[in-house]
């Protein structure tokens, strides 16, 4: 197996410490994130003196959301390059995910990086029977963030918007067309941070 795939193969690399600590950063936003969520709907259903107390904890959550932010915005400010803001939608949560989760943006095709992100159509297919292609597997915490950033970007950005609104005119439902909204997206980011890369001298063969 290792001589079929040795021109394949890299050699593990750790990740930068930045990258590590955007990554915590990451993790613990969307933890905080649920967890303010569920005080907002507890308190809502629960009596004064508990939504009194309880508003004390969702204060405490909005604090530690805005340092976390903060600190996340600092690394973003650091390490983001003009690729990851070159499209309406791209916002910070967007560039903080793809920083810290998708180290791969630029270093592969347009086909590859849709597979690794989960939004390439993947066939059914058994025999001689032909599946609904559908999207799957992937990073899901990038896929999501792609989602959301598509969503701002095919309202605001007038290339994304245009597409989407070429495929409704075609007949594709609007899920359908937001998925292949996305892979665009990505693919115009990708494109344009291996185009950084090669003028950087870094692109891998």
């Amino acid at each position: 197996m290792a001589r079929l795939f040795a021109d394949r193969l890299r050699p593990y690399v750790a990740p930068p410490l930045w990258q590590r600590e955007l990554r915590d950063w990451l993790r613990r936003r969307g933890q905080v994130v649920v967890l303010l969520q569920a005080q907002k709907q507890q308190a809502a259903m629960a009596p004064a003196p508990v939504r009194k107390l309880a508003a004390r904890t969702i204060a405490a959550l909005v604090r530690e959301l805005a340092a976390i932010e903060k600190a996340m915005k600092a690394l973003i400010n650091e390490h983001a390059t003009p690729a990851l803001r070159s499209s309406k939608g791209l916002g910070p949560v967007f560039q903080a995910t793809v920083l810290a989760l998708l180290p791969e943006l630029g270093h592969l095709d347009r086909r590859q990086i849709a597979k690794l992100t989960g939004v390439a159509p993947m066939n059914r297919d058994s025999g001689q029977g032909q599946g609904k292609r559908r999207i799957r597997g992937g990073r899901a915490p990038v896929r999501v963030a792609l989602y959301m950033a598509t969503l701002s970007a095919v309202r605001w950005d007038p290339t994304m918007k245009a597409h989407y609104q070429q495929l409704r005119a075609r007949g594709k439902l609007g899920k359908v067309a937001l998925v292949a909204c996305m892979r665009k997206l990505l693919g115009i980011i990708n494109a344009r941070r291996r185009d950084e890369l090669r003028a950087e001298g870094l692109a891998l063969a």
